[in-house]
């Protein structure tokens, strides 16, 4: 009587119970199971019982008030998930979400031991809903249910003051590693695919201290890297943050834009980054003369301009700083073309040895550009030797070293190059800025410079240029050595030579040296070098013919 009466009293305090009911289950279905789930914890497998009826109807049978997750696994482990949802006081039907799930275990080391909870971040934020949710399972160890079978994601954490995250591309278990900054971006062009995406990390070069104002500056990589998880969608991390560093990003058919990479790198690492890239479009352009004569083989440079449009724009300020995108030379009838140019503002600079220089700034791509050349001014001479004109004579522009330091843009300093021709004539353009000198000669050549005019002047003619003789003596050494001699010089002026001794004798060797001038000695064996004594001895036109001696050291 008493078993009774206890057994009736239970019956009445048990929780009631209801019945949800599954049409369609797919025979795939092996195994059906009931979860209670609390925010806080891994969700825990709770007392349900379960009927698999005819026309793949099954009816689930649980506690009622309780807030659970029905899952239905299949034989390779992936399974339907339905919920969370309060299980009803009475008999209902649910409709099954039909999307193939699994989960995926996180592992974290020791250091990792802060983090509290993982944050999914899908790369198709379109699947949406309830799930993925990563859980604390172990300590240091979590994961992650509702991964839907294809689904490409990063889970993310954060733990003394760095976050903690892992790629995830498929069901494998992964380890989760930390980095200063990171986030998931999401590429999207006109094709909806974005294949071939590609993200380059870079950032302009401190300035040097000899070219405090120069604008157009080197680049070089950062440290960052991208991990391409989906098509279109790459994860990116790094530990530094470069000041000015920029992400390029392209794909096959669209770009490249660029992106602040402190905006990428100061935004919430659980937020989801969709940049949308217009097409790649080419620019095509035509580099003519004053008089609209073609410039063939004119060099075509085009920069990006780093600092704001609005200053690229204006006057007024100082010329906006900007990196080299791509360089290429026209063609006989003057055109040229470039491929990738994106949403940017664009230096174009068109520089022609006879014909002068250009430069465009392009806020946006147009069909074709016609960039007209302005000649500061022309240098032209006659170069002889020995009172015969001579061809092929190098003739190079060379800019004045004061004014190296504190020119904004060097293009401004260089002037035209050029051979001369049968008859040894030349013809060069100016330096825009004037100023600098014209070095002649070189190789087995004597060597000539001639100072410009600080003002270029529309036409310069400079006559009969005669190169002269190089300056011819032997080099006498106190002792006899099996190495060779060599001068390098003249030392603190531009186009620097090395010039091989000829052994005449034990001891001796000829030299003939281009130019006067500043010039080092040494001898050479093998990949070795050493330096005679004196090291450096000014060499004039009175040296030639004499013996000049030398110590070894």
């Amino acid at each position: 009587m008493i078993v009774a009466v206890l057994a009736v009293q239970l019956l009445s305090t048990a929780p009631p119970s209801a019945a949800v009911s599954y049409l369609e289950v797919p025979p795939t279905v092996v195994s059906t199971s009931v979860y209670a789930l609390d925010d806080e914890r891994a969700p825990v497998r709770a007392r349900f019982d379960v009927v698999r009826e005819g026309g793949g109807r099954v009816v689930v049978t649980a506690a009622s008030g309780r807030r659970c997750l029905v899952v239905l696994e299949r034989q390779d482990g992936a399974y339907l998930v339905d919920g969370p949802f309060w299980w009803p006081p009475g008999p209902v039907a649910r409709v099954l979400d039909t999307r193939w799930r699994r989960s995926v275990a996180i592992a974290a080391s020791e250091s990792a031991g802060d983090i509290t909870s993982l944050s999914w971040v899908s790369a198709v934020p379109e699947l949406g809903g309830e799930w993925p949710r990563c859980f604390t399972v172990t300590a240091g160890g979590f994961t992650c249910w509702g991964v839907a079978v294809g689904e490409a994601g990063v889970v993310v954490g954060q733990a003394m003051n760095r976050i903690w995250w892992a790629t995830v591309s498929d069901g494998s278990p992964v380890d989760l590693r930390a980095s200063r900054w990171g986030r998931l971006m999401r590429v999207q062009d006109a094709t909806g695919e974005a294949s071939g995406l590609k993200v380059r990390f870079a950032h302009p070069v401190a300035q040097s201290t000899q070219r405090p104002r120069g604008l157009r500056l080197a680049t070089a990589p950062t440290a960052a890297q991208a991990v391409t998880i989906a098509a279109g969608v790459a994860w990116l991390w790094g530990d530094e943050l470069p000041s000015e560093a920029w992400v390029e990003v392209r794909t096959a058919r669209a770009g490249p834009v660029y992106l602040a990479m402190a905006d990428i790198a100061g935004g919430p690492a659980a937020l989801l980054l969709t940049e949308h890239l217009p097409d790649t479009k080419p620019l095509d352009g035509r580099v003519t003369s004053g008089r609209d004569q073609p410039a063939a083989v004119a060099l075509v440079s085009l920069f990006r301009l780093i600092d704001p449009p609005s200053s690229a724009l204006s006057r007024k300020e100082k010329p906006p700083r900007r990196v080299l995108v791509a360089e290429t030379t026209t063609d006989a009838s003057g055109r040229f073309h470039i491929e990738g140019t994106g949403e940017a503002v664009y230096e174009l600079v068109a520089w022609h040895s006879l014909l002068g220089r250009a430069s465009l700034v392009l806020t946006h791509a147009p069909d074709e550009v016609i960039v007209r050349l302005q000649s500061p001014g022309t240098v032209r001479g006659r170069v002889l030797l020995a009172g015969k004109p001579l061809a092929g004579v190098e003739v190079t522009s060379v800019p004045a070293p004061d004014v190296y330091r504190d020119a904004e843009d060097l293009i401004d300093l260089k002037g035209g190059d050029a051979r001369t021709r049968s008859d040894g004539r030349f013809a060069v353009m100016a330096a825009s800025n004037g100023g600098g000198e014209l070095r002649l000669g070189g190789g087995a050549l004597p060597v000539k410079r001639i100072p410009l005019p600080k003002a270029p002047a529309p036409l310069l003619d400079l006559g009969d240029i005669e190169l002269g003789l190089p300056i011819d003596f032997t080099l006498v050494l106190d002792q006899d050595t099996p190495c060779g001699v060599r001068a390098t010089g003249p030392v603190g002026q531009t186009g620097l030579q090395i010039v091989l001794a000829n052994r005449i004798a034990p001891g001796l060797f000829r030299l003939a040296l281009p130019e006067a001038g500043m010039w080092a000695f040494g001898i050479v064996c093998g990949r070795e070098g050493y330096a005679l004594n004196p090291a450096t001895l000014r060499i004039t036109a009175a040296h030639a013919g004499t013996e000049v001696r030398f110590a070894l050291r």
